[in-house]
C-alpha cells in the first residue's frame, strides 16, 4: 500500500463476495454457521440468516452458533442452537479464519498489494474476561 497508515473497515462479511457494501442493520451479528464437518458457511448477519430462512433444507445439519463471544469465559465446550456440542477453540479459530480471509478477499478485490506479515490485526475483547481468556483469544488468533 502506498501508505502504510491505510485503515479499512469490512463491514459486510457475507460470502457472497460483496465485502465492502454497509449492512442496513448496523451492527453484525456474532454468528457462525458451520456445516458437519466444521466448515464455515456464513459468519454474522448472514449466518443467522441463512439458518431461519424457510427454504433452508439443510438448516437441520448445520450448527448455528449464536452470541458466542461472551462464552469463552470459562466454557470448553459450546452449543449450537440445535443442541450440538462443539470445542470452544473450534468455533472461535473458524470465526477468526473466516474473518481474516474475507479481509484478504478484499484487499484482492480492490487492488491492494500489502505484505500480510505487515498487517496489525486488532480483536476486542469484553472487559469482564480474565488474562487467561485474553491470552486463549490471542493463541487462537495466531492460529
Amino acid at each position: 500500500m502506498k501508505n502504510s497508515t491505510s485503515v479499512h473497515s469490512i463491514t459486510d462479511w457475507s460470502s457472497n463476495g460483496t465485502i465492502d457494501m454497509k449492512e442496513s442493520t448496523g451492527k453484525t451479528k456474532t454468528a457462525l454457521l458451520l456445516d458437519k464437518d466444521y466448515q464455515v458457511i456464513a459468519f454474522g448477519n448472514e449466518a443467522w440468516n441463512k439458518h431461519q430462512s424457510p427454504n433452508n433444507n439443510d438448516a437441520n445439519k448445520w450448527l448455528l452458533f449464536h452470541r458466542f463471544k461472551m462464552n469463552l469465559y470459562g466454557l470448553k465446550q459450546l452449543h449450537s442452537i440445535n443442541g450440538a456440542s462443539v470445542s470452544t477453540e473450534t468455533v472461535f479459530v473458524s470465526a477468526l479464519k473466516y474473518c481474516k480471509q474475507k479481509a484478504m478477499q478484499y484487499l484482492t478485490q480492490n487492488n491492494l498489494t500489502v505484505n500480510e506479515n505487515r498487517i496489525q490485526w486488532a480483536i476486542t475483547v469484553p472487559a469482564i474476561w480474565d488474562e487467561k481468556a485474553k491470552g486463549q483469544m490471542k493463541q487462537w488468533a495466531q492460529q
